[in-house]
């Protein structure tokens, strides 16, 4: 859902004072655009989009609880900022990711029309509490989101590896990261069908090409890949036309992962898949996958 700029929002609550004094249609309002201006209809749709307005049984609309939580009274200002805030959280746009990273690095990313209705709303340099604590949600829900979207594709790399492990070895291996996640990883597999040396596998999933991917180790998923005899690295990178993987040992790894200095210790590192991931892979499967079905909705 695109929003044009701020006066959909100002129009929007000039509706909202007029709704709630008098019993209007939706023909009624927008027969008025020169009474609301030109983004009417714009305001009219949002509204109803996101649930601010309700149509009873005569046509007369109203608005709704979602619609007076986000139109308090008060000054212009502070009803935009009710309004930016519901807006944000119940749409989820794509640049409402930047938001954790401050105010001035934010504006610097933020489409236009969004940098002004932050400017409008005073959010761009207040530091007083009401901001802080509207900036502060915001970042809570957005880390929020991105951590719900790492562990869907975690959790889809974990199918994919507990399907190839069941065709290697021909009997269903445990999938122990949903039995608990303090184990140190996330399948137990065996060696092979003629070996049943337990083999513990970490797995590892990216939606992002293979240049841009990066892969996430902790001090204890490695600490319990170098204690047992056999552990390997799962890692796949699930694209539009293909899956691919790529099987590492701890021994490939371990170039690339830190050591402990002085009092100092390690907790996680970052690695390039492209730095683990070279071709040939172990497996691919070229059943189509449309990523975006992998990740909750986001509207632009």
């Amino acid at each position: 859902m695109k929003l044009r700029g701020v006066r959909v929002f100002y129009t929007l609550q000039d509706i909202f004072e007029h709704v709630r004094r008098s019993r209007s249609t939706e023909a009624g309002l927008l027969a008025a655009t020169t009474l609301f201006g030109p983004a009417t209809p714009e305001a009219i749709s949002l509204a109803s989009a996101l649930g601010w307005l309700a149509r009873d049984n005569t046509g007369h609309l109203h608005p709704t609880e979602a619609g007076l939580t986000a139109h308090p009274d008060g000054a212009r200002s502070t009803r935009l900022r009710f309004q930016l805030h519901a807006f944000i959280l119940q749409t989820k746009p794509s640049w409402s990711a930047l938001l954790c990273r401050g105010h001035r690095e934010a504006a610097a990313m933020l489409p236009a029309e969004i940098r002004q209705c932050l400017q409008d709303a005073g959010l761009l340099d207040g530091t007083d509490a009401d901001t802080v604590q509207w900036w502060d949600s915001l970042a809570v829900a957005a880390r929020t989101e991105s951590q719900h979207e790492l562990l869907t594709i975690g959790r889809f790399g974990e199918r994919l590896s507990l399907k190839y492990e069941h065709n290697r070895i021909g009997v269903d291996p445990l999938w122990q990261a949903l039995e608990s996640n303090a184990a140190g990883y996330d399948i137990l597999s065996w060696v092979a069908p003629s070996r049943p040396e337990r083999l513990l596998i970490e797995v590892k999933c990216s939606v992002l090409t293979q240049n841009t991917a990066r892969l996430h180790i902790t001090r204890f998923e490695w600490q319990t890949a170098c204690t047992v005899n056999h552990s390997v690295f799962h890692l796949w990178l699930v694209r539009p036309d293909a899956r691919h993987l790529w099987i590492r040992t701890t021994d490939q790894v371990r170039p690339h992962v830190p050591e402990d200095h002085g009092d100092g210790e390690w907790e996680s590192v970052c690695i390039p898949y492209s730095t683990l991931a070279v071709d040939p892979a172990a497996f691919v499967d070229n059943t189509a996958t449309s990523v975006a079905d992998l990740l909750p909705d986001h509207h632009m």
